[in-house]
């Protein structure tokens, strides 16, 4: 797969969950929520690291979109092939059907239950985010 399919193939189906583009950054938001969204090209091989961030809006200046480094909490998709979990997408082992089953995938498992719940169930699905979150959430959400 070539870069310019890899993208194309991502923004296409991270816009069937509402996600848009702009600022080199996916966004969706929710009235207590910012996801963000992007890529990062591997310097090491022809790999790409897939992203995300949740912003709670209630912390932040709901008015504007932030970046991936300014979320409260941020993580990786992961790609599962041949029973490997990683967290980079190796262009030259990935087809656009598996790229979009592994987005469907991450969406299904991470993005959406909290989209649908909360910030806080991402750290009942993941505990050990919480000691990568920032201090302003986790006094907001009383985790410390």
């Amino acid at each position: 797969m070539e870069n310019k399919e890899f993208k194309k193939t991502l923004a296409s189906c991270l816009s069937k969950y509402g996600f848009l583009w702009k600022n080199k950054h996916f966004y969706f938001c929710t009235d207590n929520l910012i996801i963000v969204i992007n890529t990062q090209k591997s310097n090491y091989n022809n790999c790409y690291y897939i992203n995300f961030g949740f912003c709670e809006r209630a912390i932040h200046n709901s008015n504007i979109l932030p970046a991936l480094l300014e979320c409260d909490v941020r993580g990786r998709f992961l790609y599962k092939n041949a029973n490997i979990i990683k967290d980079q997408y190796p262009l030259n082992e990935i087809s656009v059907e598996e790229l979009c089953l592994s987005i469907n995938s991450n969406m299904q498992c991470i993005i959406l239950p909290v989209v649908n719940e909360g910030i806080r169930k991402y750290f009942e699905m993941f505990p050990k985010a919480v000691y990568a979150a920032t201090m302003k959430l986790k006094q907001y959400l009383n985790l410390i």
